[in-house]
């Protein structure tokens, strides 16, 4: 079952995302050592930057298990999502490298090997249903467009996050807005953060022209205030 995707391996997903403090910090926690990788690439992963300690016991380890995770991949809705979720190589472009360091971080952290298994979205949920409906654990960790998952937890075949060990959906690299709107019943099926490049990449930004409004606000008088109408929406 599905259930058994997100195991106690989830943990390798929790630091796939790290988020970085401005300024120092009082208790003068380092951020973890990245690999020699981190130095080979200019202004990525410096020893100046402080980060976010995970809550992970400092000896976890899994001693080299292999970590599939299936994402959508290349050729997938004209490229959009390319480096969504790995990098192959470093190549000096910042997100790549920051994406390729990442991984190697979450590998030396947890003694795991991360692999991905790219493919379209027309395939995903072919393959997501396979994972299911065999006693194969051929993923360990899924990671889907949310409006094509969602639907997923109202079948019984996810894994309540709350419940999993080591899983601090508190720190800062989870969103909490969406954790809270997700919320199902007091649990928790799916969540997102700056792991997601696409939760920043795919935002929408609307405009409107402050002189029309106001111009034609006598006859629609919300228009005189229209950024109270979008604050009262969103809270």
């Amino acid at each position: 079952m599905i259930k058994r995707i997100i195991s106690v391996l989830i943990v390798a997903a929790i630091l796939l995302s790290f988020s970085a403090c401005a300024g120092s910090s009082d208790n003068g926690d380092k951020k973890q050592e990245t690999t020699a990788a981190s130095a080979d690439t200019t202004g990525v992963g410096t020893e100046d930057e402080e980060y976010e300690k995970d809550a992970l016991p400092s000896n976890l380890n899994f001693d080299g298990e292999r970590v599939i995770m299936l994402v959508v991949g290349k050729g997938s809705s004209n490229g959009i999502y390319d480096g969504e979720m790995f990098a192959e190589e470093l190549n000096s472009d910042v997100i790549n490298d920051s994406v390729y360091n990442r991984e190697r971080f979450v590998e030396d952290r947890l003694g795991v090997e991360l692999d991905f298994a790219e493919i379209g979205w027309s395939e995903y949920s072919r393959e997501f249903e396979k994972q299911i409906n065999t006693d194969e654990d051929m993923y360990q960790i899924c990671a889907a467009q949310t409006v094509r998952f969602a639907s997923f937890a109202f079948d019984n075949v996810l894994t309540d996050l709350y419940t999993v060990d080591y899983l601090d959906l508190e720190k800062p690299w989870w969103s909490q807005y969406f954790n809270e709107k997700a919320e199902l019943k007091g649990s928790l099926y799916l969540s997102t953060g700056s792991l997601a490049l696409s939760l920043t990449r795919f935002l929408f930004v609307t405009f409107y022209n402050k002189k029309f409004a106001d111009d034609y606000s006598t006859v629609y008088p919300e228009l005189s205030d229209l950024y109270s109408i979008v604050d009262s929406k969103i809270q």
